[in-house]
């Protein structure tokens, strides 16, 4: 299980990162379509009596803004993409993390119950889902807190304080990756640790199987 988790979580950092670059890269978006919707707005309010050369000098820089809004757009979307599946997967890591915890720790107890074994095993996997679930919940908080920050500085909303979203944004997506990949860290150790139990624990059940004879061909 410390390989596979290992291995996830080395994905979901990629992800992370390759979402954070992707971010840096989509240049001045909101700025350019803040621009836009003001002229739009001053395009629909204008009275009916308007002169035509203010009507289409308007117009043609509406153009012109929608024409440079086309590869900032573009980048943005594809770190929207990559950024909900980077989400999705440090998400999912997580959770695999909690799963593991709660399946693992009730499997030591009922072992150890059923082969009377130490509760010492018990015990150390409690401890150890105790230490690691704080860290679990910590990624989960973070992803949100990043998606939202992501969403509130979407321009596509229509909103002209999407702008001002971008640095904390920015700053919560840079800070909280870091975070994230310090709880997988000591999700991986604490797992690590909880395999090597559960190894002791399935090396006990099988001596004692076999001095028994449960374990012998009939």
């Amino acid at each position: 299980m410390s390989r596979i988790f290992t291995t996830l979580t080395i994905v979901a950092t990629l992800l992370l990162c390759i979402s954070v670059v992707l971010g840096l890269r989509v240049g001045k978006y909101n700025e350019l379509y803040r621009q836009y919707l003001r002229l739009e707005y001053k395009l629909k309010g204008l009275p009916a009596d308007t002169n035509a050369s203010e009507v289409e000098q308007l117009q043609a820089g509406i153009k012109q803004i929608y024409t440079d809004l086309n590869a900032p757009r573009d980048r943005a979307r594809l770190h929207m993409l990559i950024g909900i599946l980077a989400g999705l997967v440090a998400l999912l890591v997580n959770c695999i993390s909690v799963t593991y915890f709660i399946g693992t720790s009730r499997w030591c107890k009922e072992v150890a119950e059923t082969y009377q074994l130490s509760t010492d095993y018990t015990a150390a996997s409690t401890r150890l889902k105790r230490k690691s679930f704080p860290f679990a919940l910590l990624g989960i908080m973070l992803v949100m807190v990043i998606a939202g920050l992501g969403a509130a500085a979407d321009p596509g909303t229509l909103r002209e304080s999407t702008p001002l979203w971008v640095q904390p944004h920015l700053f919560a997506s840079l800070f909280g990756s870091v975070l994230i990949v310090i709880a997988y860290m000591f999700q991986i150790v604490s797992i690590r640790e909880n395999s090597a139990i559960v190894d002791q624990i399935l090396a006990e059940v099988q001596k004692i199987r076999q001095n028994k004879g449960l374990d012998q061909a009939s």
